[in-house]
């Protein structure tokens, strides 16, 4: 269960880094400069 738990908190991080990610990317296409 421990194990489990420690690879859903990557997996969740890796998930939120990959979102913010995409989000800046669409802010930048939103926003040219």
């Amino acid at each position: 269960m421990i194990a489990n738990n420690r690879i859903e908190e990557k997996s969740l991080r890796w998930i939120m880094k990959e979102i913010v990610s995409i989000l800046k990317e669409e802010s930048f296409y939103k926003e040219p400069q």
